[in-house]
């Protein structure tokens, strides 16, 4: 018996050492960097935080977008560490975008409201990692991103007897655009 507890001490202690690495964490993200795109340059960042589950990473997030339209989008996270020292990732971000409410009339013309609505939001990309000591990480990433934004017009014209003559236009527009981010990655 005292042979058998001695041969199998060392194997109990390596099982809880490779328990206690399976723990899961918790990450925090903040990202800052430029989107481009067919229309133009715009800032952008985003704050993500989560639970590092050691083979993939899932977390929440929002931030600001300001890719043709501004908007401030609110996601979920998923993200994939690739290789023995977890130096590339992959991820995938989903949600809904609020976009900011901007005026857009001129003044020539007889408005009467204005109304934006957001939609799908969506980010996937690769990334590179540089560890900067056992909590710290610096992050360079480049991905594809796409939003859905849909825009009201109504116009009212004078006249002289109500209800007045008005038009509604309908805009919706599918965004696609590519970004590069700079991030600081710590754990708890």
């Amino acid at each position: 018996m005292g042979l058998y507890l001695f041969v199998s001490f060392p194997l109990f202690i390596g099982a809880q050492e490779k328990e206690e690495k399976s723990k899961p964490g918790v990450y925090s993200i903040i990202s800052a960097g430029y989107l481009f795109g067919e229309s133009d340059i715009s800032p952008g960042f985003n704050v993500i935080t989560g639970i590092d589950l050691q083979k993939i990473k899932l977390g929440i997030g929002g931030g600001y977008d300001g890719y043709r339209f501004n908007s401030f989008p609110v996601f979920a996270d998923i993200r994939r560490d690739f290789g023995e020292r977890k130096k590339f990732f992959g991820f995938i971000n989903g949600g809904y975008h609020i976009p900011k409410g901007e005026e857009t009339f001129d003044s020539r013309s007889y408005p009467s409201t204005e109304k934006w609505q957001g939609g799908l939001y969506a980010d996937a990309g690769l990334g590179f990692r540089f560890k900067l000591g056992k909590k710290n990480n610096l992050l360079f990433s480049s991905s594809y991103n796409f939003k859905k934004v849909r825009h009201i017009k109504t116009y009212v014209y004078p006249c002289l007897v109500p209800p007045c003559p008005g038009d509604v236009f309908k805009y919706e527009y599918g965004l696609n655009y590519i970004s590069t981010r700079l991030s600081w990655e710590f754990k708890y």
